[in-house]
C-alpha cells in the first residue's frame, strides 16, 4: 500500500530547538508534494501559531491540511477555517484550576479561550514570546489566573514549570476524580490539559474520513509523549532520534537523524523510497 499523507509534529520533529525550520526540510516536504504525497502539521501548537511554519514550509496552499492542539482542532491550512474543534466544558477547567493552584502556587499557567487568545501568567513573557514568534497569536498577560478567569469553554490549559516540579501534578491528575479532560506532557517542562479522549490520533482519524484514506495510508512522525497515540495508529509511525524512549519503544522506524539535523529530510526520502517499491 502506497503512503498518501505525511503527518508531522512541529518542536522537536520539524523544528530544531531554536524553532526554526531548516531549509532541507522545507525542500524535502516540497519533494514529497511533488510525489503527491499530503503532508500536513499535527502539533499541540494552535493553528494560528501553524499557520506561520505553514506560510514558511509552502503548506498555505489548496486542499493543505493541519491540526492543532494536539487533535483538538481540524482545519483548512488555505483558507484558515476549522473542519472539527473540541473543548474543555468550562466548569472542568475551573475545577483543574483550583486544583493546581491549591497544590502548588509556584506552578505558572496559560491557557487558551474559546477565540483564541492566550491567556497566560505573568513571568512566561519570554517564553512565550519566543514560543509564538512571527504567528498573529493574540497574547493577554495576567498578574494570576484563578477558576474566575475562566468565562467559557475552553481549547486547553498548559502548566508550565521544570520537570520536578511537575512530575507530582501529573501524578495526581492522571488518576484524580475530576472528569472530562486528557492530560499529557506536550514538552520537557509542560504539561498539557485537552479536551477528553482527545489525542493526535483521533485528530488524524478524523482527517482521515474527511479525505477518505485510511490510517494504514498515513506516515507520522514524532518525538514526545503527546505522539504515542498517531505514532501507534499509523501504517508508518516514526520517532525521530531525540524522541523520549516511550516513543521510540513502539515506532516502526527511528530515524538516524535528530531534529537539529532535518530529520525530516530523512523521513521523506524514506517514504518515497517504499513508494517507489511498492509500484
Amino acid at each position: 500500500m502506497k503512503y498518501k499523507l505525511i503527518a508531522i509534529d512541529v518542536d522537536g520533529t520539524l523544528n530544531k530547538d531554536d524553532h526554526t525550520t531548516s531549509i532541507e526540510n522545507i525542500n524535502a516536504i516540497k519533494k514529497a508534494i511533488e510525489n503527491n504525497i499530503k503532508v500536513i502539521l499535527c502539533s499541540g501548537r494552535s493553528p494560528a501559531s501553524l499557520h506561520y511554519f505553514e506560510e514558511i514550509i509552502g503548506l498555505n496552499i489548496p486542499n493543505s491540511y493541519g491540526i492543532g492542539f494536539n487533535g483538538a482542532c481540524v482545519y483548512d491550512a488555505y483558507i484558515k477555517q476549522n473542519i472539527f474543534g473540541e473543548f474543555i466544558e468550562k466548569s472542568v477547567a475551573k475545577k483543574i484550576i483550583k486544583k493546581i493552584k491549591n497544590l502548588d502556587t509556584n506552578i505558572k499557567l496559560a491557557f487558551y479561550s474559546e477565540n483564541d487568545i492566550l491567556i497566560a501568567e505573568k513571568g512566561l513573557e519570554k517564553i512565550l514570546t519566543t514560543y509564538t514568534e512571527g504567528s498573529d497569536i493574540n497574547i493577554q498577560f495576567s498578574d494570576e489566573i484563578t477558576e474566575d478567569s475562566i468565562k467559557s469553554d475552553i481549547l486547553n490549559i498548559y502548566f508550565i514549570q521544570e520537570r520536578t516540579y511537575l512530575e507530582p501534578i501529573f501524578e495526581t491528575f492522571k488518576n484524580d476524580e475530576i472528569l472530562g479532560y486528557t492530560v499529557s506532557f506536550t514538552q520537557e517542562n509542560l504539561i498539557e490539559f485537552m479536551p477528553l479522549k482527545i489525542n493526535k490520533a483521533n485528530g488524524l482519524l478524523k482527517l482521515c474520513n474527511h479525505l477518505n484514506i485510511t490510517m494504514n495510508e498515513v506516515v507520522t512522525v514524532g518525538d514526545n509523549y503527546n505522539d504515542i497515540e498517531m505514532v501507534k495508529e499509523a501504517g508508518l509511525g516514526i520517532a525521530v532520534s531525540n524522541a523520549v524512549k516511550e516513543l521510540k519503544d513502539i515506532a516502526d522506524y527511528v530515524t538516524k537523524r535528530n531534529n537539529n539535523k532535518s530529520a525530516i529530510e530523512e523521513v521523506v526520502d524514506l517514504v518515497i523510497q517504499r513508494n517507489n517499491e511498492y509500484n
